[in-house]
């Protein structure tokens, strides 16, 4: 496929593509890659990239998986680290990271490749699965 013109269309095969071959260079270096934001014009796009190294427990070394743990002790849920799998509301959740810049809600979560957030209080009384 030749792109003539950027849209929305291509620009949703563009990112599966690069993802696909993400994987790719994923292994080779082990490390763990991201394509983030992509915007455009009709003849050019610019798209932000994210590497992260790989921590011992297999999660990716981020600023907010670093302040987790600081922050943890501090907010009384020093029971949890990066990568616990916690229930809330239901839902198996893995915990990511802790994000200072959002006061409200500044635990990451995962699920099924999405993400969420909940407030530090949430993880206090909660326990990890194991």
């Amino acid at each position: 496929m030749k792109v003539k013109e950027f849209n929305p269309a291509n620009l949703r095969e563009l990112r599966a593509e690069l993802n696909a071959q993400m994987v790719k260079i994923e292994k080779k270096f082990g490390i763990k890659i991201e394509v983030g934001n992509m915007s455009y014009r009709s003849s050019e796009v610019s798209i932000k990239v994210k590497a992260n190294t790989i921590s011992a427990t297999g999660i990716a070394n981020s600023k907010e998986a670093e302040q987790f743990s600081s922050y943890a002790t501090r907010g009384g849920f020093s029971h949890f680290k990066v990568g616990d799998k916690v229930e809330i509301k239901g839902h198996i959740l893995t915990i990511k990271g802790y994000n200072s810049r959002a006061p409200k809600a500044p635990i990451q979560l995962e699920a099924n490749g999405k993400s969420y957030k909940c407030p530090a209080t949430t993880l206090i009384n909660k326990q990890p699965i194991k």
